[in-house]
């Protein structure tokens, strides 16, 4: 399957592209800006056709070889592919996933692109995300529960309400959990995904003035209806 990808690569793609492409290793150290760089150059040539074939081949080479540096690369790939083209990689990418675990460097590239493309998450596998408090972006049991919320699983929008329930007299965290709800309303309503739930628990902080610290010291910074008006404004949701 990997000489399939890499015949498609030499189609699709210039004969640079498919030299570098062939030149990777995916277990060296230096493969990760090898792979961000010729991502980029893909990109920037506007060849959709040889972008979904290069994360293709990036897909099937994950192994429990390949270098941490490549499986960030391969997973900033992954999310760059357009919606309508997701679903023809849906299982080399999920493939992949079997050598790939969430870690404190990728958790916000692993769950989102999982929420993505669909994938089904072993559950045994995500207990300890599942049951955890978190309060910001830098919480794996945020990540996943975002997750969660991208492929439909109404535990997620759930969790972020008894998060911020739990932590309602902390504006610094209420704040930070609508924003990163916001974030995610506003990839939801590009992709044309449902966003009742979102909206609805959106909504509960369109007129929350309270301000986070700022630059001035606190109650100077911004509110949390500073974030969520414009996006409940934007997903026609207001």
């Amino acid at each position: 399957m990997l000489e399939e990808y890499m015949k498609m690569i030499e189609q699709l793609c210039s004969a640079n592209i498919a030299a570098e492409v062939r030149a990777i290793d995916m277990t060296q150290a230096n493969s990760q800006s090898l792979t961000h760089n010729i991502s980029q150059g893909i990109l920037k040539s506007d060849n959709t056709d040889c972008f979904d074939a290069y994360v293709g081949y990036l897909a099937y080479s994950i192994n429990n070889k390949t270098a941490p540096g490549a499986i960030h690369e391969f997973l900033a790939s992954a999310t760059a592919v357009s919606p309508a083209h997701r679903v023809a990689l849906q299982k080399v990418v999920a493939r992949a996933y079997t050598y790939i675990t969430p870690s404190a460097s990728n958790h916000k590239m692993y769950f989102n692109v999982a929420g993505l493309y669909g994938l089904q998450l072993p559950e045994n596998d995500m207990d300890q995300f599942s049951g955890a408090d978190f309060s910001d972006h830098t919480d794996p049991a945020m990540s996943y529960h975002k997750y969660l919320i991208l492929i439909g699983d109404p535990r997620g929008v759930e969790r972020f309400d008894m998060m911020l329930g739990k932590n309602s007299d902390d504006i610094a965290i209420v704040f930070g959990l609508v924003s990163a709800l916001s974030d995610l309303a506003i990839v939801m309503h590009r992709e044309g995904r449902d966003l009742t739930s979102v909206s609805a628990l959106l909504e509960r902080y369109k007129d929350d003035s309270r301000r986070t610290v700022g630059v001035n010291g606190p109650g100077t910074g911004a509110a949390p209806q500073d974030v969520v008006r414009p996006i409940l404004a934007i997903t026609k949701k207001q």
